[in-house]
C-alpha cells in the first residue's frame, strides 16, 4: 500500500508539474517570417537589384543571411551558428572586412536569458537580459549598453493583449491581438493619452494587407498591400502602395527541399 501511495504521489507532483509550466520550444524563422512549406531559400529583389538572400536548414532555422546595397554591392553577410538545435551566435562580416558577432546564453530550459553584440575589436558593445513566466513568455527584457546605464520593458499578456511598459520613460504599448496576429498597436504617453497608434488587417495567409497610421488619434498615412502567391501560400510579388501615392514593388523567389 505504501509503495502505491508513493507512486501515485510521484504521478501526480508530474501532473502538477507539466500543468503549470509549459514546455519551451523555440519558434522556427519559417514561423517568424509566415513561410509555409520546407523553404530551402529566399531572395528578395527590387526591380533586377539582388536586396538579399536568405539560406534555411530543413528544420527551418537561418543558416546564413547576405545583404546587398541599393547599388547591387555587398554590404554584409551573417551566418548562425547553433548547438543542440539553438542559435548560440550570429557573426556578420561586412564588406570592409570588419566582423561583429552577437552571442545568445540559454538557461536550462534553453530560452535565452542574455544577448550580447561584439565589436570587431572584441569589446561588447551592448547587452539584452531576458525574464520569463512559467509560460515561456518574456515578462522582462533589459538593455544594457556600454555606458552600464540600464532600460527595461515590462510584458503583461492575456489572451487578447499583449502589454509593454517602458520601465524608464513610463511609455507603454498596448498591442491588441486576434488569433495571435496583432490588429492593433498604441503608443501612450506617460500621462495616459496616446500618442501614436497603428492598425493592421491580414488577408487568409495571414500577410498584412492594410495599416493605418495615426497620431494624436488622427489618421496620418494608410499603406495598402497586394500579393501573388505560389501553390504553397507564399507570397512571390508585394506591391505597397502609400496614401501619398507612392509605391513599392518587391519580388521573392522561393527555393524548396
Amino acid at each position: 500500500m505504501k509503495i502505491q501511495i508513493i507512486i501515485l504521489s510521484i504521478i501526480s507532483c508530474l501532473t502538477l508539474s507539466c500543468s503549470t509550466q509549459k514546455l519551451f520550444i523555440e519558434t522556427t524563422d519559417w514561423e517568424k517570417e509566415n513561410l509555409k512549406g520546407k523553404v530551402k531559400s529566399t531572395s528578395l529583389f527590387q526591380d533586377s537589384i539582388l536586396l538579399n538572400s536568405t539560406e534555411y536548414d530543413k528544420k527551418g532555422f537561418k543558416i546564413k543571411s547576405i545583404f546587398y546595397n541599393h547599388d547591387g554591392k555587398l554590404r554584409n553577410e551573417i551566418k548562425y551558428d547553433y548547438s543542440n538545435g539553438y542559435l548560440t551566435t550570429e557573426t556578420s562580416e561586412f564588406a570592409d572586412g570588419k566582423v561583429y558577432k552577437t552571442t545568445y546564453e540559454r538557461d536550462n530550459k534553453n530560452r535565452v536569458i542574455k544577448e550580447t553584440s561584439i565589436y570587431p575589436n572584441g569589446e561588447i558593445d551592448s547587452r539584452i537580459e531576458f525574464e520569463y513566466n512559467d509560460s515561456n513568455q518574456i515578462i522582462k527584457r533589459t538593455y544594457i549598453p556600454k555606458n552600464n546605464n540600464s532600460y527595461c520593458y515590462t510584458f503583461e499578456y492575456s489572451l487578447t493583449e499583449k502589454k509593454e511598459i517602458h520601465c524608464t520613460y513610463g511609455l507603454h504599448y498596448l498591442n491588441e491581438l486576434s488569433d495571435g496576429l496583432v490588429i492593433k498597436r498604441n503608443e501612450y504617453k506617460s500621462n495616459g493619452e496616446i500618442r501614436m497608434g497603428h492598425s493592421y488587417e491580414y488577408n487568409n495567409h495571414q500577410d498584412v494587407i492594410l495599416e493605418i497610421e495615426l497620431w494624436d488619434n488622427k489618421e496620418t498615412d494608410r499603406i495598402n498591400y497586394s500579393y501573388e502567391y505560389d501553390e504553397t501560400g507564399n507570397w512571390l510579388i508585394k506591391v505597397q502602395e502609400w496614401k501619398s501615392g507612392g509605391k513599392s514593388k518587391v519580388r521573392r523567389e522561393i527555393t524548396y527541399y
